[in-house]
């Protein structure tokens, strides 16, 4: 069989891997990996085929989550706007793809795909009819990318600015917390007042975060204006170990978890039946720590709601 042939063949095999995986499918991450230039063009049309028609292609979703975080550790910019269209896709195709990574990798996908033009994140941004979550994540990438010097950022804070007036809703959604996360990473300590807005009005909800937090968040980047952090801890970056990150996820964990009986936060029946005075659990999990309940999303997304 020619080498081509057996190229094919390997592909269409990770490919199935992928979509009829039975628990983490690391050997066929591995020979992806392995076969960058094979791989890369098929996974580009599997994403394009699914574009085409969502509905007809939904048996493809399975493969789209392990190929587009490939593709982001092999800095593919020509998925940049094809990925960009996916994430204008509505929640529920988005959240299937996607799972914990539309709040957790999300942003480091599309800062790793980058081609130069920030036209196709903020056409996500702005489409209000995109996942909230990820419409966030997109502007901290894009702040990400200003810090880096990919972006002009006197351009990008006049985007922030037209984005204050133009952005929907007008009203409570997550979109403003990416906003605000945007100008705390970059210390824009000049928009502190239009933030203070955002907070007053309802437009970020407070079980979410308050205004001392944003506060909190541009002091720390003014005081060190080359961290890359977003809300005090959560660090962004280029995304460069898919398998690593991936792997790691409660999803693909065989650890057992008691999460369907019980909250993490709540005690266990041998908790209680002690003479020792019971200690919440959760005391000092942070906002943006990890969630105890092993979900890999953020506490203040996920059980603390």
């Amino acid at each position: 069989m020619a080498t081509a042939d057996l190229l094919a063949l390997d592909v269409d095999e990770i490919l199935f891997e992928f979509s009829e995986y039975d628990g983490f499918p690391r050997t066929a991450l591995e020979r992806a990996v392995a076969n960058r230039d094979a791989v890369t063009p098929a996974f580009l049309e599997t994403i394009q085929t699914y574009l085409e028609n969502p509905k007809l292609n939904e048996e493809e979703e399975p493969a789209l989550f392990f190929i587009v975080h490939l593709l982001a550790q092999f800095r593919e910019e020509l998925a940049y706007p094809l990925l960009m269209r996916l994430f204008s896709l509505d929640s529920d195709r988005v959240h299937r793809i996607l799972g914990d990574g539309t709040t957790e990798t999300l942003p480091r996908i599309a800062i790793s795909v980058f081609d130069g033009d920030p036209r196709p994140m903020q056409a996500v941004i702005e489409n209000k009819e995109a996942d909230e979550y990820a419409r966030a994540g997109l502007f901290e990438a894009l702040a990400f990318l200003v810090k880096e010097g990919k972006i002009d950022l006197e351009e990008f804070k006049k985007y922030l600015l037209r984005a204050y007036a133009d952005l929907r809703p007008q009203g409570e959604s997550h979109v403003w917390v990416g906003w605000q996360s945007a100008i705390s990473m970059l210390g824009l300590t000049e928009f502190t007042e239009l933030v203070r807005k955002t907070f007053a009005s309802g437009m970020i909800h407070p079980g979410v975060m308050r205004f001392q937090h944003f506060q909190g968040d541009v002091r720390a980047a003014v005081r060190d204006p080359e961290s890359y952090k977003v809300s005090a801890c959560v660090p962004l970056g280029y995304l460069d170990d898919a398998i690593g990150e991936m792997e790691s996820w409660a999803a693909f964990s065989d650890a057992p978890s008691d999460r369907l009986e019980r909250e993490p936060w709540e005690p266990a029946i041998s908790d209680l039946l002690t003479d020792e005075p019971y200690v919440n659990p959760i005391r000092d999990v942070g906002r943006n720590d990890p969630c105890p309940c092993g979900s890999g999303r953020k506490f203040k997304k996920c059980c603390l709601q």
